[in-house]
């Protein structure tokens, strides 16, 4: 004979019964989390949403105007950086390191 199976699902809290608290040291943590997230993303959503400014524009605020020049300037390979030629050496290299470590 076989045992019957024991479920080891959580059980839902019936109503009016408060709540377990959170320790401060969640909260800490859940704020050092946050701080990290922020620094981490927070300079790259910038450059993100200044990179719509129009010509006169650069990496200021309040951004004047808006417009796809700097995308145009970046796929026509008119500006410092070749788009395509740094495509390239990226699959490249990708490819040379997936071989290696495979």
């Amino acid at each position: 004979m076989s045992a019957a199976p024991t479920s080891t699902a959580p059980r839902a809290v019936p109503r009016g019964v408060p709540r377990a608290r959170r320790p401060a040291s969640f909260w800490a943590l859940a704020a050092l989390f946050t701080a990290f997230v922020v620094f981490l993303y927070g300079p790259m959503f910038t450059i993100l949403v200044l990179s719509f400014q129009g010509p006169e524009g650069g990496l200021t605020f309040p951004m004047r105007g808006a417009s796809l020049h700097w995308f145009r300037t970046l796929w026509e390979g008119i500006g410092v950086i070749d788009i395509g030629a740094a495509f390239r050496r990226s699959l490249a290299l990708g490819s040379v390191v997936m071989v290696l470590t495979v």
